[in-house]
């Protein structure tokens, strides 16, 4: 298949009951590129022998048309690089090799130096140059600490960071907080990646910080980046070529799957041969029938300290509470046989309130606990559960009342 890493591929898993094909993250991309085109061929070869079920990429499944053409891309990269009047920065994923050669191929044209910024790029630089997936001149890479030895409208710097992730190194230039890289007035920054659904306020976040330093920011209404993955009329042709006999979209968000799901029906699949599934789900395949099956359980496993799984909703619950309203102690030590309060109330509060700040709070909290202790011990039997009970919800209409928190309240009883 065609992707924006190199040796992308789907797979054809051959059952008795049929072939199960998985497309993996795909296009189709008919312009002439130096990259390995999809093998129409051999996909619809597995479509003629019959596939049962087809699960296919629905990223970009709301959209229409196709999806451009890394041709076009190279040569807006080569444009806006060879046009740039001072250095000039770009953002793209460290997976995308494809686009790194094209910046690499950019710089040489232009005659300008490459640096690189972010471990993750170097580090794929580094195993593609191994792989024979990149070819970079000998004279073209330089050190970040370098550049400043060289005229600004001579460097390309490349780096991480489309999706505005916080810790990227493209988020710290923005901020200024790199320790290498800052924004000049008179930088381009080539931000050559779509955001992530979901990613898209990060994304602003860091256009807006680099706008603010003084750079002149490319992204999106310029055609420096495509997508790898197929659009419509590109998933209609994948359906075509499969002629499943069940389809189920894969990727992407819900919405997507479904906008899928009407594409799998305009090319003339029934909608019951079509399954949504959400994570757990089970299609099962019975004489060339599928039918959804019992469901299985799913989730986050949480790891805290060397526990594995061992926190569940309750414990979670009163860490919530905890970070949201605090925790109130309240110690009480009392004579059973005399019936008096030797020792307390005392109150003990974290994250609730300014103990030294709220000396009426507490003083009335005190009294209020005093009170519910002293009622409850003229009984003849002092139930705990009950005179507990009774102190947190005499104390929580009182906090709420004063406060508009609901504090956790421990009441721990001793008995001399």
């Amino acid at each position: 298949t065609t992707h924006s890493i190199p040796d992308s591929f789907g797979f054809c898993v051959n059952t008795p009951q049929g072939a199960v094909v998985f497309t993996g993250d795909f296009k189709f991309d008919q312009s002439k590129s130096p990259y390995p085109g999809a093998d129409l061929g051999k996909l619809a070869l597995i479509g003629d022998k019959g596939v049962l079920c087809l699960l296919s990429d629905s990223t970009n499944a709301e959209r229409q048309g196709f999806s451009g053409s890394e041709k076009k891309v190279s040569e807006e990269i080569k444009k806006e690089i060879m046009n740039a009047k001072g250095r000039v920065l770009v953002a793209c994923f460290s997976s995308n090799i494809y686009r790194i050669q094209q910046v690499i191929d950019a710089s040489v044209v232009s005659g300008r130096k490459l640096a690189v910024v972010g471990s993750s790029m170097m580090k794929s630089i580094e195993i593609a140059k191994e792989l024979d997936y990149l070819s970079i001149p000998d004279d073209l890479m330089i050190s970040v600490v370098d550049t400043d030895n060289y005229k600004e409208r001579d460097i390309v710097i490349l780096t991480t960071g489309t999706q505005g992730e916080p810790m990227a190194a493209l988020s710290k230039i923005a901020k200024g907080t790199h320790k290498q890289v800052s924004i000049r007035k008179g930088d381009t920054v080539l931000m050559a990646a779509t955001p992530i659904p979901g990613n898209e306020m990060l994304v602003s976040t860091s256009v807006n910080l680099l706008f603010r330093a003084g750079a002149n920011v490319i992204y999106g209404y310029k055609k420096v980046h495509v997508s790898g993955h197929g659009y419509e009329e590109e998933l209609k042709l994948m359906l075509e070529l499969m002629k499943p006999r069940y389809f189920i979209p894969v990727h992407g968000e819900y919405r997507m799957q479904k906008a899928h799901s009407h594409i799998a029906e305009e090319v003339g699949m029934a909608k019951e041969d079509i399954f949504i599934i959400e994570k757990g789900d089970i299609v099962s395949f019975k004489n060339g029938q599928a039918s959804r099956t019992e469901k299985i359980e799913v989730g986050n496993v949480l790891i805290d300290g060397i526990g594995v799984g061992d926190v569940g909703n309750i414990v979670l619950r009163d860490r919530k509470l905890l970070s949201q309203d605090g925790i109130l102690i309240v110690v009480v030590t009392f004579n059973k046989q005399k019936k008096e309060i030797i020792s307390g109330p005392e109150i003990i509060t974290r994250g609730f309130v300014y103990v030294r700040e709220s000396e009426k709070l507490i003083t009335r909290s005190t009294e209020i606990v005093k009170d519910i202790t002293e009622k409850m011990l003229q009984n003849d039997q002092i139930e705990w559960t009950l005179l507990k009970n009774s102190i947190r919800d005499g104390l929580s209409a009182y906090l709420y009342e004063e406060t508009k928190r609901r504090p956790m309240i421990l009441p721990i009883l001793m008995e001399v």
